[in-house]
């Protein structure tokens, strides 16, 4: 009555090829596309929203795309098909890859805003002459797509291989962020070739919501060259500016005037960030020249004279937050007109003066951390009275937080900080509110706080400086020892106050374990095979775990052994417990 032919009926699988078919082990590359799609947009959503730009963020390997991409290439393809998730274009300079493959990145993500970071997987070569050309065939690339750009970032080796602003061109809208930094300042030509007009650009680069600017000094200088550049932006509130390795050069004729200048066109910044800057103050800078708009300043590696000429001459329209100097020279004190609000110092060298150099700061705040140079002559200056027009007068009038931090022994004596705080208080009681603007009269020190090696304060010392000051820490802890694994010596522990505890007291031994019962010998092996189970013919048994996926003799799968689903190791997909052993297959164990 043949439903079925001979042929048709027998590729019907036989219920133990359906058994071997879902005892087939699984694996996440089983999944299908779409939902392999769906576990990827959560780990999107999870971290597309992360604003970072800096080198250790992108390229973190548990962020979005890395945890995702570097996990297998059929992983890659599938993340760089979809438009959302190629936003983010990791492109290394030293790790090139073929240029369709480069230009298909800048496709797959049209026409969504992406950010473009043009980096190095390796910053530890002295020099890379093949870094310029690489970066001169990206930026063939990202000049069609700038329109699109919400951050651009060039952070490479050499400032010789950066591209120049000049080489943009079109109104880039979108832009917020655009770092053009390097490592190895100096190689290369030190000045840029000149850079076009609008004459002999018609579509200038223009960025009317730039925000972050991260520049190498070369590129700066020849970017206010473009007419407009800067203009485009000088309205966006909030602005952060970031200078790297800039030098005075002769053939340019720039100085500190010029300079200041140029970040007077810029209006205003939240944030001026200075690292690695030497401009000279060739020509007098009258007041009101170069008036500037900055909120808070960080100086990097500057020389003592550049810092005293740039907080001598400029013109700050508004009042300074905050002024943070780390691992710079510090020169005479500034002017009497040196009053930021906040004063931090960090990684000061120890020759440096500091008390000399805030001899004329009046602020709220003054902060070292990681500075030798601190001593009891700092604490001198600010509690220090100086004639004035009407009688003697504090300095730092309105100084009212101290903070010390240091890895190394804590570098003042109580005796010093105790008269701080007493002179300060007794001058702040002797006027009257009344009488005085309150501008002009001296006040107590709010709060302290002291970290490093040292002693701890006595229990009287303590209450004293609790009763003086709002807030008050003394932080000493031991200094670390030697030993890798004890800081301390805990023979030397007197631990006689705790013997009243039960607690402490060790508890009485345990009563020996009685003998374990004797093991019965094993039965004889079987020298015939398990009823259910295929003879396996080996010349010897393995000696070790044979591999889940192939036998360790032919190397090919081996017959299935049992049918008892496989167990759930995600190492072993069949039972070899199961094996029965031949006497004559134990004989020929080596």
């Amino acid at each position: 009555m043949g439903v079925f032919s001979g042929s048709e009926s027998e590729s019907i699988p036989s219920p133990v090829d359906i058994g071997t078919i879902l005892n087939k082990p699984k694996t996440i590359q089983s999944l299908p596309k779409e939902i392999l799609l769906r576990i990827f947009e959560e780990v999107y959503l999870a971290s597309c929203n992360l604003e970072f730009d800096s080198y250790d963020a992108v390229t973190d390997p548990t962020v979005f795309p890395s945890c995702i991409a570097g996990v297998c290439i059929a992983w890659k393809e599938l993340v760089q098909s979809i438009a959302h998730f190629s936003t983010q274009l990791l492109i290394f300079v030293d790790k090139p890859v073929p240029y369709p493959e480069l230009r298909a990145q800048f496709r797959t993500s049209k026409p969504l805003l992406i950010k473009v970071f043009v980096i190095r997987k390796d910053y530890s070569a002295e020099e890379d002459v093949e870094e310029r050309p690489r970066v001169k065939e990206v930026m063939q690339l990202l000049v069609q797509h700038i329109k699109r750009c919400k951050v651009v970032v060039f952070d490479l080796l050499h400032n010789s291989s950066l591209p120049r602003i000049s080489d943009f061109s079109d109104k880039a809208a979108k832009l917020l962020t655009l770092r053009m930094k390097s490592r190895l300042p100096g190689f290369g030509p030190a000045v840029p070739d000149p850079t076009p007009t609008l004459r002999r650009n018609s579509r200038p680069f223009l960025c009317p919501s730039l925000r972050y600017l991260d520049l190498d000094g070369n590129v700066f200088m020849a970017a206010m060259q473009i007419y407009g550049w800067a203009e485009s932006f000088r309205e966006v509130s909030q602005k952060h500016l970031t200078i790297r390795n800039m030098r005075h050069s002769d053939r340019m004729g720039y100085d500190l005037l010029d300079f200041l200048v140029a970040l007077s066109r810029l209006k205003h910044f939240t944030l001026l960030q200075l690292v690695n800057v030497e401009l000279e103050a060739r020509r007098r800078i009258g007041p009101g020249v170069g008036s500037i708009f900055i909120q808070n300043f960080e100086f990097e590696g500057l020389s003592r004279g550049f810092v005293t000429d740039f907080l001598n001459n400029h013109h700050n329209s508004i009042d300074v937050s905050h002024i943070t100097l780390t691992r710079c020279e510090l020169g005479p004190a500034p002017n009497s007109n040196f009053a930021p609000w906040f004063l931090t110092f960090c990684d000061i060298a120890p020759e440096e003066d500091l008390a000399a150099f805030i001899r004329y700061w009046d602020g709220f705040g003054l902060t070292f951390r990681n500075c030798p140079g601190v001593d009891d002559k700092v604490l001198l200056v600010v509690s220090s009275l100086s004639p004035g027009s009407q009688g003697h007068t504090i300095n730092a009038r309105t100084f009212r937080t101290l903070e010390i931090r240091t890895p190394g022994p804590i570098p003042i004596t109580v005796t010093a900080l105790k008269e701080l705080v007493e002179v300060r208080q007794t001058e702040s009681e002797r006027y009257n509110l009344q009488e005085h603007r309150r501008g002009s009269i001296p006040l107590p020190m709010h709060s302290i706080y002291i970290s490093g090696t040292g002693a701890r304060l006595s229990i009287s010392d303590l209450e004293w400086f609790r009763s003086k000051v709002d807030y008050f820490t003394w932080a000493a802890f031991a200094a670390p020892s030697d030993s890798p694994i004890l800081d301390c010596d805990f023979s030397l522990l007197d631990a006689s106050e705790f013997t009243h505890l039960d607690l402490y007291i060790i508890d009485p031994p345990l009563p020996p374990m009685p003998p374990l019962p004797p093991i019965p010998p094993l039965p004889p092996l079987s020298q015939t095979s398990a009823p259910d189970t295929p003879a396996v013919e080996f010349s010897s048994p393995p000696v070790s775990q044979p591999p889940p996926s192939s036998s360790p003799i032919t190397g090919q799968l081996p017959p299935p052994l049992s049918q008892t689903p496989a167990p759930d190791s995600p190492i072993i997909d069949q039972d070899y417990t199961l094996l029965d052993w031949s006497i004559e297959e134990l004989k020929n164990l080596p």
